[in-house]
């Protein structure tokens, strides 16, 4: 059975010392950014990426730290390394990591994603509902997990 996970990030802001907090939003916004990339396998950009290199790109732009490869999430019992697990897409935020069992995205909020999807999609936007895995299923069944491993450095901040 192939599960995916939501590390959330959206529901805190995180801030460097000193520096002002970082919203889930802006991490959808800044990875929707790379929207038309290309995709190259174990690649972590700037222009071209795999999935895991692409979540790891685009959350180290605001010092937080992600796995190197979308095994270092893809059971529950690692999601807990990055967060608490959940249940429900309804409580995911824009910001926050999916996880499919072979697949990472960015969760950008309405049940849509960014990733770097394969060599010929490139970075794009697809539904979640839409995600197939390697044999093809749809939507493979998944699990959420609420946020999240930072480094010391950074200090968690709750918006709501």
């Amino acid at each position: 059975l192939i599960t995916a996970t939501v590390i959330m990030l959206g529901t805190f802001a995180f801030a460097a010392i000193g520096a002002e907090p970082v919203k889930g939003s802006e991490v959808a916004a800044f990875a929707s950014s790379f929207e038309g990339c290309g995709y190259q396998y174990a690649s972590k950009g700037p222009d071209k990426f795999d999935c895991s290199g692409f979540v790891y790109y685009v959350l180290g732009n605001f010092g937080i730290k992600a796995g190197n490869s979308t095994a270092d999430y893809n059971t529950k019992e690692k999601a807990k390394n990055y967060g608490t697990v959940i249940d429900n897409i309804e409580d995911a935020l824009p910001g926050d990591i999916i996880v499919w069992g072979s697949h990472v995205a960015v969760y950008l909020g309405d049940g849509m994603n960014i990733s770097a999807l394969n060599s010929n999609a490139g970075v794009c936007v697809r539904e979640v509902s839409d995600f197939r895995d390697k044999h093809g299923v749809k939507n493979p069944s998944h699990f959420f997990s609420f946020c999240c491993y930072l480094p010391l450095a950074l200090l968690l901040i709750k918006t709501r």
